[in-house]
C-alpha cells in the first residue's frame, strides 16, 4: 500500500512478485489500488489490475464516508485523473453499482465533492442519472447549499424530476418539488435564491 500510494512502480512489482496480497485491506477498507488511483499513479494502477486487484473494492467506517476505487480516482488534482478513471472502467469498475450499494460515484461527486466537472465526466462515461430511484437528483437538491449548475446538468441529462420520493415521518412520502418548496417555506427570513431557481428548473422539467 505504501509503495502504491507513492507511485513506486518497481517496489510494487517486486512486492507482488514476492507474494504480497494485491487485495489486502487496511482497517477502514483501503486497498493498494485505491491509493494508487487517488495519487494518479496510472502505471501502478495498471500493474495492480494486471495482478488481479479488485476494481470494485469498497470501504468506509462508522459515521464516516463510504468510498470505492472509482471515488478515490475522482481526484482532479491529478492531471491524468480521467485516464485513471477510464483504465479502471475498462477493467470492470462499475460506474453504476448495485442499487443496494450505499453510494454511487455520481452521488459521491454531488454530495462529497460538489464538482460539476466530475459529474459531467461520469455522465459521459455512462453514469445512470436516475440511479436507485433518482437518488442523484435528490442528492443535488438536499445538500445544505445546493449547486444550481449541478441540478441543471442532471436535468439536461434526463434526470426524472418526478422519480425521487422523500420520506418525511413514518411511511409518508412527498415529491421532490414539494421537498424543495418545504425548504423555502422554512427559510422565509433568508433569501434562498438557489432553491428558488431549483424550483423553477424542476417545474420547467415537468415536476409535479
Amino acid at each position: 500500500m505504501r509503495a502504491a500510494a507513492a507511485g513506486r512502480i518497481r517496489a510494487v512489482r517486486y512486492l507482488l512478485d514476492k507474494g504480497a496480497g494485491v487485495n489486502e485491506k487496511d482497517p477502514i477498507g483501503l486497498t493498494a489500488l485505491m491509493l494508487a488511483a487517488a495519487g494518479g499513479h496510472l502505471e501502478v494502477v495498471k500493474v495492480l489490475l494486471a495482478a488481479g486487484a479488485d476494481p470494485n473494492a469498497g470501504g468506509g467506517f462508522a459515521h464516516g464516508p463510504i468510498f470505492s476505487v472509482l471515488t478515490m480516482a475522482m481526484n482532479r488534482r491529478n492531471n491524468n485523473w480521467t485516464r485513471v478513471l477510464d483504465t479502471l472502467i475498462a477493467a470492470g469498475a462499475r460506474v453504476n453499482p448495485p442499487r443496494d450499494f450505499y453510494i454511487s460515484p455520481l452521488i459521491y461527486a454531488i454530495q462529497q465533492q460538489r464538482d460539476v466537472v466530475i459529474v459531467k465526466a461520469l455522465l459521459q462515461r455512462g453514469a445512470d442519472v436516475n440511479w436507485s430511484k433518482g437518488r442523484p437528483l435528490l442528492a443535488a437538491v438536499s445538500v445544505a447549499e445546493p449547486d444550481v449548475e449541478i441540478v441543471k446538468v442532471l436535468l439536461a441529462a434526463d434526470a426524472d424530476p418526478n422519480l425521487p420520493r422523500v420520506r418525511t415521518d413514518g411511511e409518508n412520502e412527498i415529491t421532490l418539488l414539494r421537498y424543495v418548496e418545504g425548504w423555502l417555506e422554512m427559510s422565509t427570513d433568508v433569501k434562498d435564491e438557489a432553491r428558488e431557481e431549483i424550483v423553477r428548473l424542476l417545474k420547467q422539467a415537468g415536476a409535479k
